[in-house]
């Protein structure tokens, strides 16, 4: 058809040209103008010529000559049937190509005086540059359109590398860019609790999200709420919205830019800085997909945070599944606050299961500081604080005394109540060495065995080495518990050459204690079994610390409802052994009371006892048995005040309290000196004839 058009036209426009040029017109085409001008001759009277009557020859003449020209007419296309005109949505159509650029019918302005200066100017230029350079005049000739525009692209792609260039390539850089972190922030603001905020004061601190309890059933009757600027229905079945739309049902939001909703699937496809919540996630994207009926999802370019496992990171394409499982592509990840990249683990596949507890990672390398120290093809480790049986990570020293030291340990997670943690251990000096670590809990107790063995010693004559320990600690009744911590080694040099960076290579003695303990309101009974195993050799023999088999405890006190006072008596018997020095027994009995007068500005306690220590010994030199006795009167007086005062230190209102404190203690003086047995720590300090203590205690805090 367009080839029909251009026919009839050509025939059209060569028979006005001949017509006109047969009479004698004077006709004339402007460049930039369809329309031909043509003035009528006169003549001598001033009339205008009638044109001349053509006859049926010449035509058919002009018709022969116009037709018998194939270069300007391509042949015409086989005639279509007329069809029925439809009206139909506007679409793009790519523009016919044609063989001369024809510009678009616009309005312009008369830019001829413009075009004329500028060629004057142009070819004042090449004049100029043909007299300096008239050995290379095609250097002189002005560009055309195409080199021009060749010319222009070039030009901003060199401005661009040097931008680049500018920038400079970092071989170290961050994972995360200051734009990506600002949108972690932003997400990390969405949340219902900060997940971080243990890490910030206490390590021990537990994770809000551990507690939180949610309803996931409630996403099925909960109605969805949409607010936009905009919208529109499609056919009863897509709505589309538009502008700072936001989405809300159950625990889920999303803001985007825009939204459409497909009634019949239940999916919501969101578009432009997707910002989507959910009680244990937190996700933005450029676009998202969403099933509302099976929470699958589909984003890309996506940054999350797991607020649950405290973990955060980027993909270029997430797979949500259901609510708890998801895969990624291109991932990386870190549990570090938004602002920190110390450590930041690069996956080629990574996928979570928050079911489980579980994560997985494909071709995964761990960068420090932005630099790359470890490689792995796979690596599964846990999301939260639920155990799962694998290797750890390796611990390598090659610099230590024994030189490489290498330890691989592998958790194996045997049953929810009791586990196991091998310890292969590799020391290029002596030998290969197998630790273990054993737990096992049940409802009463919990008990832990270790030990390690090397059982053959390159560096000490083959001589097998090794430590156990063993710990026990049992609730027999509401009042009633045992604790038992036992250790041992087999030389003295174990800790100090074995020991790893995490031992006190200092320790003196190797202690094993065991104990009963009776506790309830008013009585505190004790009985404990302890013994000292000295590793080092410093340490004579006579200075040894003595054995307590056994050590019984027995604290009784009453408080007086209807008046200030308490009363108690505590008592204490030991069996003390020693291998060299003079060994027995002792019993201390201490009696008290005590008055405590206390009120709002200060306080005051005066206290009273009388203690009795007797001791019986047994001489090593076959000396007869001495008893040795002893009673002392003990007074104390401990005394307080409280002041406190509103204070304004530039601009922020605090609070500021004074608490001077003063106590008194009296013990007669006594002769100790027949008293070979001492242990560590007294009931009383029984060595000082009186003490006077002043304590001052200044607070000040915020309000």
């Amino acid at each position: 058809m367009p080839r029909r058009i251009i026919l009839i036209s050509y025939l059209a426009l060569q028979l006005d040209s001949a017509a006109a040029e047969s009479t004698g017109w004077n006709c004339d085409k402007p460049k930039n103008n369809r329309l031909w001008s043509c003035v009528a001759p006169t003549t001598q009277n001033g009339a205008v010529a009638a044109p001349k009557a053509k006859t049926d020859d010449s035509i058919e003449k002009i018709l022969s000559d116009t037709l018998t020209n194939p270069k300007p007419l391509p042949k015409p296309a086989p005639q279509l049937k007329p069809k029925k005109a439809l009206t139909v949505a506007p679409t793009t159509v790519p523009a016919p190509v044609v063989t001369e650029s024809i510009p678009a019918p616009t309005e312009t302005k008369d830019n001829t005086g413009e075009e004329a200066k500028q060629k004057t100017a142009t070819e004042a230029a090449a004049q100029t540059c043909l007299e300096q350079s008239p050995d290379n005049p095609e250097l002189c000739n002005p560009p055309t359109e195409t080199e021009a525009k060749t010319e222009g692209m070039a030009e901003d792609q060199s401005k661009t590398i040097a931008a680049e260039e500018d920038n400079g390539f970092q071989l170290f850089a961050p994972a995360f860019d200051p734009r990506q972190e600002q949108i972690f922030r932003r997400l990390q603001t969405r949340l219902k609790a900060d997940p971080w905020a243990a890490c910030s004061t206490n390590f021990k601190s537990a994770n809000p999200y551990d507690t939180l309890v949610t309803n996931p059933g409630l996403r099925d009757t909960a109605p969805m709420e949409v607010d936009s600027d905009y919208s529109e229905i499609f056919d009863k079945e897509i709505t589309s919205f538009s502008g700072n739309v936001d989405i809300n049902r159950a625990d889920q939001n999303m803001l985007a830019d825009k939204a459409n909703y497909n009634t019949l699937s239940g999916t919501m496809d969101a578009q432009g800085n997707v910002y989507y919540r959910e009680d244990d996630m937190s996700m933005f994207s450029d676009s998202t997909l969403l099933n509302l009926s099976t929470d699958e999802a589909h984003l890309r370019e996506a940054l999350f945070i797991s607020p649950k496992s405290a973990v955060r990171g980027s993909a270029k394409v997430v797979y949500q599944e259901n609510k708890s499982f998801s895969h990624y592509k291109d991932a990386t990840y870190t549990s570090c606050p938004p602002g920190n990249q110390d450590w930041v683990v690069h996956a080629e596949r990574f996928k979570m299961n928050k079911a489980t507890g579980k994560a997985a990672a494909k071709n995964a390398w761990l960068e420090f500081k932005s630099v790359p120290v470890l490689y792995t093809p796979f690596i599964s480790f846990p999301l939260d604080k639920r155990r799962m049986t694998g290797f750890l990570p390796p611990r390598i020293s090659p610099f230590g005394r024994n030189g490489l030291d290498m330890n691989l340990p592998f958790y194996w997670n045997i049953a929810p109540n009791y586990d196991a943690l091998i310890k292969p251990r590799y020391l290029a000096r002596r030998g290969f060495m197998l630790g273990a670590d054993l737990r096992y809990m049940n409802q009463i107790s919990n008990n832990e065995l270790n030990f390690d063995i090397l059982t053959s010693d390159a560096k000490r004559n083959n001589q097998t080495r090794y430590q156990a320990s063993f710990k026990n600690q049992t609730l027999l009744s509401p009042h009633m518990n045992t604790n038992i911590d036992l250790n041992y080694v087999s030389d003295k040099k174990y800790i100090s050459e074995l020991g790893n960076a995490l031992s006190f290579t200092n320790i003196r003695h190797v202690r094993s204690v065991a104990d009963l303990n009776y506790n309830r309101e008013g009585v505190n009974f004790l009985t404990r079994v302890d013994n000292y195993q000295t590793i080092d050799e410093s340490i004579p023999a006579n200075l040894k610390p003595y054995r307590k088999l056994p050590q019984v405890t027995l604290n009784l006190n009453h408080s007086f409802e209807n008046m200030p006072l308490d009363v108690g008596l505590d008592n204490e018997f030991i069996v003390f052994q020693h291998n060299t020095n003079v060994d027995g027994q002792r019993l201390m009995i201490k009696p008290w009371i005590s008055s405590s007068f206390k009120n709002e500005s200060g306080f005051i306690t005066p206290r009273a006892s009388l203690l009795h220590t007797s001791y019986f010994l047994n001489s090593k030199n076959d000396d007869p048995s001495s008893n040795i006795s002893r009673n002392l009167p003990i007074f104390s007086l401990d005394t307080g005040l409280f002041a406190e005062g509103n204070l304004d230190l530039f601009g922020t209102s605090l609070t500021h309290t004074l608490e001077p404190r003063l106590f008194y203690l009296y013990i007669p003086k006594s002769n100790q000196n027949n008293q070979p047995i001492s242990t560590p720590r007294l009931m009383t300090p029984i060595s000082t004839a009186c003490l006077e203590r002043i304590v001052l205690v200044a607070w000040i805090g915020y309000k």
